[in-house]
Formats: C-alpha cells, sequence, structure tokens
C-alpha cells in the first residue's frame, strides 16, 4: 500500500496490542529507534527499516515540546504497525 507511493518517509502511528509493551512498562506514547515486526498477520516478522538518528531527532522534538514520550532501541510490532507498509 505504502510503496504505491512511494515515499521518502513513512511514519507510523498505531496502538501495541501487547505484543511489545506490558502493563510492567506501558508508555503512554514510545518512539522507535529500531524495531521489529512480530509477525502476528501476514509475513511482517523481522527488522525494519528505522533511521535510528531521526527517530532520535523526533524524541528530542516531542520531548522539548513537553510531551511524555519514551523511546526504545528494540522495539516489536505487530500488524497495527506493519499492514499498512
Amino acid at each position: 500500500f505504502v510503496t504505491d507511493f512511494d515515499p521518502d518517509l513513512v511514519v507510523t502511528f498505531s496502538p501495541d496490542h501487547y505484543n511489545g509493551f506490558f502493563y510492567r512498562a506501558m508508555p503512554p506514547f514510545c518512539i522507535g529507534t529500531a524495531a521489529e515486526g512480530v509477525g502476528d498477520y501476514g509475513p511482517y516478522r523481522g527488522p525494519l527499516d528505522v533511521p535510528a538518528d531521526l527517530a532520535t531527532d523526533c524524541v528530542r522534538a516531542v520531548l522539548d515540546a513537553d510531551v511524555d514520550v519514551a523511546i526504545s532501541a528494540a522495539m516489536d510490532v505487530d500488524h497495527g504497525t506493519v499492514q499498512p507498509l
């Protein structure tokens, strides 16, 4: 779907569905500097191409805007994130 538009960058906003975060550590918002698809629906299993430097810059900008955001260097993402890709 997204590849039909040939974008330079894709930013996804999605729920976690308890595949990577759980009640013991459930941030309201989290930006991943590295991510891996868990493969819960279809063939979307494995590492995703995340520009870590750009993601880190986004974290800084969001924190500077006084938004409570977490950062993950090993984010597990499910179909909510990868299906649009």
